[in-house]
Order: C-alpha cells, then structure tokens, then sequence
C-alpha cells in the first residue's frame, strides 16, 4: 500500500496531475490487500527426495502468488495452483483440499476473485472501491505427502 503522506504518492499524483487534462478529474488511491490460503497434498516420484520436492513446491508457489507477479484484479483459479504444483520436478500428482481467501470459509473454492477499481453504486453515496491484489499468505500453507 502506498500512504497519502508518502513522497512516492506525493510524486505520483504530481506527475498525473502534470500530464494530465486538468477538465478530467482523477483519484488516486492505492490497492487493497486480500490474501488466501491452500492445503494440498502432493505425490512424490519416490526417485527424489520428499522433503526437497515440497520445499520446492512451497518455494514455487510463494514466488509465483507473491506480489510482483500478480496483477490487480487477476483472480485465482484451482488450475492455476495445479498447474504451478504439478510443474515442479518430482512432482506425481497434487489434490488440492482447500483453496479460500483468508477471512472467509475454509473450503475448496474453484476460483478466488479479486475485484479492479470500481464505483459501487450499492452504498449511498456510490463509492469508488480501491483495485485488489489478491496474493498467496507466505503463512497460509499446508503442503502434506500423500501416499501412493
């Protein structure tokens, strides 16, 4: 998130503000914040080592669900996550048992959303809903072996 007080807003909505049409108001506003969790179990080829696949798969998925790589708005699907586990080497098979964003029911959701900036005509006044950036909780992961 970026403060009001901060240089980098302060910067930003200067920099606007000078390329801008002054006719044509804006409002600048920084992103919201959601974040999920995942419990999967993960088969291993009993080639490699166990505990190096799932660090792996863990390191996989906080990389490819972390900040930098999201996009505000993007949601995220069940075969999103199968795909980035089942792209790991060592990897057999993944059974993905709860996909829920952080806050909400802990169940398997076949696709977690993330809302852009918008105007929310169901509240008087209407408002204008910040974008959100839904990323994976570096703590919301449970990643198990499953026997063949």
């Amino acid at each position: 998130a970026v403060a009001e007080t901060s240089s980098l807003y302060q910067n930003l909505l200067q920099a606007m503000e000078s390329a801008g049409d002054a006719a044509q108001p804006f409002r600048l506003d920084s992103f919201q914040l959601r974040t999920f969790n995942l419990v999967a179990q993960v088969l291993v080829d009993q080639r490699y080592v166990t505990e190096k696949v799932l660090a792996a798969v863990l390191t996989t998925l906080q990389h490819t669900f972390a900040f930098p790589q999201r996009a505000f708005g993007q949601p995220v699907t069940q075969s999103e996550i199968l795909a980035v586990v089942q792209g790991v080497a060592g990897v057999v098979s993944v059974v993905l048992e709860k996909l829920y964003i952080v806050g909400e029911a802990q169940t398997l959701h076949a696709i977690l959303l993330a809302q852009r900036a918008h105007r929310d005509e169901s509240v008087t006044p209407a408002q204008i809903r910040p974008a959100e950036l839904l990323i994976l909780n570096p703590e919301g992961i449970s990643l198990t072996e499953m026997q063949p």
